[in-house]
């Protein structure tokens, strides 16, 4: 087993037990620190196990996280922003970009999307 898998598991499991993706502060060198490990190693070993850079990673978590809260009704009365806020979005042009990006539809769109489904 290579040295980097423990710290890859590591990193995993923070985002499934801890969920640190909702953070909006959350940085690289956060989480690096937090493993005790250098920014660009974690960038390396995120990058070799998964082909993906931590911002993708993380922004993908974030919207599946808005995907979860849209289906969800307990979150029905929230805006589009704050729901977006919720999962860790800390502008509403990076949220609004990014979900673009992983799902090829505004938020709205998607939003709009889920409702139809639901009758």
């Amino acid at each position: 087993m290579y040295i980097e898998n423990v710290h890859f598991k590591n990193f995993v499991n923070l985002i499934s037990t801890e969920k640190i993706h909702l953070n909006p502060g959350l940085n690289l060198e956060s989480v690096a620190e937090t493993l005790n490990i250098s920014a660009n190693y974690l960038s390396q070993i995120i990058n070799k196990n998964t082909g993906k850079t931590f911002c993708e990673i993380i922004g993908n978590l974030r919207v599946e996280e808005i995907k979860e809260m849209l289906s969800n009704s307990q979150y029905e009365k929230y805006t589009l922003l704050s729901i977006g806020l919720e999962a860790g979005f800390n502008s509403k042009s990076v949220f609004y970009r990014t979900f673009k990006k992983f799902t090829s539809m505004t938020p709205s769109e998607y939003k709009e999307n889920c409702d139809h489904k639901q009758f």
